[in-house]
């Protein structure tokens, strides 16, 4: 499960006083978008559509990282749309900064690699590094993808480190998979089943990624040895959310587009969570051996989480009836989420059992 941990200010709206004041009406001042102005709304712009987030290293007085989205506006002004850039406080929330996003009309969503380094997808088909500072293309970067066997990739995930990309293509449609493979040749490496259709991978450390998949579950996946090492559920409802991994301060972020305010206003917010474990639920107690007079009987409980994740280090007590006594309590439960406790049986007739755990904030 996920603990919230971080939440940012809405982002900034500009009123027309902020900006170049009420059009005139005439030629490219024309008004465009005039519901934005209509009372009691008052804001020149809002939001169309985020199409990406990312972390990057930048000093401030109480931080050392930036949060950037990436988007598109409806605004008064001509042309009536706009590609914009908004920069948050990685610690305290606050919007710090905006800007214009120069991509062209063709190139979307903008993700970051393992690297940390900046990449976009075209609506072509192809996708390509960025300057972190200009948004321009880095030139010899471009990738496409025919070069990984595919006519279409959806998702991508970059480590040129490990040298391979994690990818969601035309190939793995419908199978519930993503595919790994071979950053500069292309070739397949291995498919890895996840938990639904994968809409977004975000990479963790040197060989983790996060899956989000379009079940409302995130996988963690060991993509170099093809094992998922657990699923928890989504924090965010399922929607139009664009995710991050905050690999600085390795926490999950996620933005999703809120109604306005009355006046117009954004209620937009960036959303920070840490893993912790806690689990939601035990199963029942079961006596791995038969009780009988006179025997010590192995119990076992397993803690869960919310997605049927095993949860460890929990603190598991175990309560009997009567007839019985505990011999011997586990230390707490295993990386499988089990606890074992050894119960004594001091007569005949039936024996009753009872198990509750205690979870420790992993904050």
């Amino acid at each position: 499960m996920f603990r919230q941990i971080f939440e940012s200010m809405p982002l900034v709206y500009r009123t027309p006083a902020e900006w170049a004041g009420i059009p005139s009406g005439v030629g490219l001042g024309a008004l465009y978008n005039g519901y934005l102005i209509t009372p009691p709304r008052i804001y020149a712009e809002e939001l169309s559509g985020i199409d990406g987030m990312f972390v990057a290293q930048e000093k401030t007085p109480t931080a050392d990282a930036v949060i950037v989205l990436t988007g598109t506006t409806s605004r008064i002004y001509w042309p009536g749309w706009d590609r914009l850039w908004w920069k948050f406080n990685a610690i305290t929330g606050e919007f710090m900064a905006r800007g214009t996003n120069p991509a062209s009309f063709f190139d979307y969503e903008v993700f970051q690699a393992r690297d940390g380094s900046l990449w976009q997808k075209s609506s072509l088909g192809s996708f390509f590094q960025v300057d972190p500072i200009s948004f321009d293309e880095v030139p010899g970067t471009r990738r496409g993808p025919d070069e990984f066997g595919a006519l279409s990739i959806y998702v991508c995930m970059i480590d040129r480190l490990q040298n391979v990309a994690v990818l969601y293509t035309n190939n793995e449609t419908g199978s519930r998979q993503i595919g790994v493979y071979n950053w500069t040749t292309g070739a397949l490496i291995r498919r890895i089943h996840v938990g639904g259709i994968a809409i977004d991978i975000l990479p963790e450390d040197e060989r983790r990624c996060y899956v989000v998949t379009n079940s409302g579950l995130l996988c963690l996946v060991d993509y170099v040895s093809g094992e998922v090492l657990h699923t928890v559920r989504s924090p965010v409802p399922l929607g139009d959310v664009i995710y991050a991994w905050d690999r600085i301060y390795r926490r999950l972020l996620a933005f999703q587009i809120a109604p306005n305010g009355d006046d117009g206003a954004c209620q937009s917010v960036i959303r920070g969570w840490y893993p912790v474990p806690l689990g939601t639920h035990l199963t029942r107690p079961l006596p791995l051996k038969a009780p009988r007079r006179g025997r010590e009987v192995p119990v076992l409980v397993r803690v869960v989480g919310d997605a049927g994740e095993p949860i460890a280090g929990a603190s598991v007590t175990l309560s009997v009836s009567d007839t019985a006594s505990i011999v011997r309590h586990a230390a707490g439960s295993d990386a499988h989420g089990e606890s074992v406790t050894v119960v004594h049986c001091n007569a005949p007739g039936s024996m009753t059992l009872g198990a509750s755990a205690t979870v420790e904030d992993g904050l």
